[in-house]
């Protein structure tokens, strides 16, 4: 696809005329159509014939404005021959009866007439400048490991093409969640670079030929070459095979930690503290029962006993209502097994800090600044007098909006395979980590904190004794 595409044609929705419409998309931009008349009935506008002529009324109900907005699919055939799918469409513009329609789409399939739930059986994509993927060796491939689907590194004129060939057909929306969007945040976690994804092709049939897809998802300008935080080559197809399962399985909250919020720094703080234990849930490698080796039913006794027993010592207490503390207790203990928020936090700091300790150089216990962080602003108040001050403790929760990022960052990075060694030399010589340890160490300073000695240090200091 060319970077700007515009052109007339008819278009019409499922079951709708065929109306003349302009329909112009570019890259970075969402693709959209400006109708001639009315290519689908629009709930907020009434058309009555009447002896005098037509009257149109016209409803500002929300609900019906809500569903005139409402996304839909419209086909299209440019007078160039050219067929194009807008998916997901919506009316920016009039019913048509008042003003043009203005369908905006947030994915166009160019090629074909395609339903939203078609399926495909392959994905095709670049990552950004051709210079991130140009270390990868033509031909090479990989099988994903939680369902047999492969990845392929296919080389063309333009670069490095990443070809997704799925053991079983996919819909688009989940090709995009699961590869495309997959692929780019590991490249995004690795290198620190603003990536898009250049351009994107689908395919019905096995051998069947490339539709282009058009939308922000799928083809963007690209950001360019640059600094990053370690080299390209990290980026290796059986990586990309393997993150595409586990990214999977996490919900999306990779691209949390590769985008970070950024505002009010309690928001921050709470938003990143969660995570951490959001993160740590979705690994079967660590422990979230503190009584592994009991049975469910053991634990449901548990439960029902200190209900049981406390609505039995309410009954003996004044001013308290049995069933109330029964119902109270039950969800108070609810979830007493789980492991909490320190020990989640240990199981992530822990190995983090072992591939690269100069992050928390300046913190005398990371795990005790998080806990101590997200138990003050989402579980409990301390009581006023025993309250640091505001300016402290804002202090504190900025060490932690700027150091947890870069944990979780590490922590993904360190279960995509990198190896521990190479994430710390790349830290170390990335200048935005070196920003991030200075203006730790200022405000771990402003507070007073002692710095935990390095490991270099301890040994020189038992050499010297």
């Amino acid at each position: 696809m060319s970077e700007e595409q515009y052109g007339n044609g008819w278009f019409q929705s499922t079951g709708g005329e065929r109306v003349r419409g302009d329909y112009v998309s570019a890259v970075g931009e969402s693709a959209q159509v400006t109708i001639d008349g009315v290519v689908k009935d629009d709930p907020t506008t009434t058309m009555k014939v009447t002896p005098t002529g037509i009257t149109i009324t016209m409803s500002g109900d929300p609900a019906k404005s809500v569903a005139a907005f409402a996304p839909t699919i419209l086909h299209g055939e440019l007078d160039s021959g050219e067929l194009v799918s807008l998916l997901y469409a919506q009316n920016h513009g009039g019913s048509g009866y008042h003003g043009a329609p203005r369908y905006v789409a947030r994915t166009v399939v160019t090629g074909a007439h395609v339903p939203e739930d078609q399926l495909y059986t392959s994905v095709r994509f670049q990552v950004d400048d051709p210079y991130w993927t140009a270390h990868l060796v033509d031909g090479t491939t990989s099988t994903v490991p939680d369902d047999d689907s492969t990845v392929t590194a296919q080389s063309s004129e333009d670069g490095m093409w990443l070809v997704y060939d799925s053991a079983s057909p996919r819909t688009l929306p989940n090709l995009e969640s699961r590869v495309v969007s997959g692929c780019l945040g590991l490249a995004r976690l690795t290198l620190d670079r603003q990536l898009v994804t250049r351009a994107t092709h689908v395919r019905i049939e096995r051998d069947g030929k490339w539709l282009v897809v058009h939308g922000r998802a799928f083809c963007a300008p690209v950001s360019g070459v640059g600094v990053s935080l370690l080299p390209r080559e990290e980026l290796t197809v059986d990586r990309l095979a393997a993150w595409i399962a586990l990214n999977d399985s996490l919900d999306g909250l990779a691209w949390a930690v590769i985008e970070p919020v950024k505002s009010a720094v309690q928001a921050e703080v709470l938003v990143a503290t969660s995570l951490i234990e959001g993160l740590h849930r979705r690994f079967p490698e660590y422990a979230q029962s503190q009584f592994p080796d009991a049975t469910g039913g053991a634990l449901d006794r548990v439960k029902k006993a200190a209900s049981v027993g406390a609505a039995e010592r309410a009954a003996a207490e004044e001013n308290l209502e049995p069933d109330a503390v029964r119902a109270a207790v039950r969800t108070a203990v609810g979830h007493f097994s789980d492991v909490d928020f320190r020990d989640r936090a240990r199981d992530v700091v822990g190995p983090v800090l072992s591939a690269v300790p100069q992050l928390a150089e300046s913190i005398p216990d990371l795990v005790a600044v998080l806990t101590g962080a997200r138990n003050e602003l989402a579980h409990h108040a301390v009581l006023d007098n025993e309250k640091d001050p505001l300016s402290e403790r804002i202090d504190r929760w900025a060490v932690v909006s700027m150091v947890t990022p870069w944990l979780l960052r590490i922590f993904l990075l360190l279960h995509a395979g990198m190896a521990p060694d190479d994430l710390q030399a790349g830290c170390l010589d990335y200048q935005k980590f070196g920003f991030v340890r200075a203006n730790i160490a200022t405000i771990a300073r402003d507070l007073g904190w002692s710095p935990v000695p390095t490991e270099d240090e301890v040994l020189s200091s038992a050499e010297s004794d």
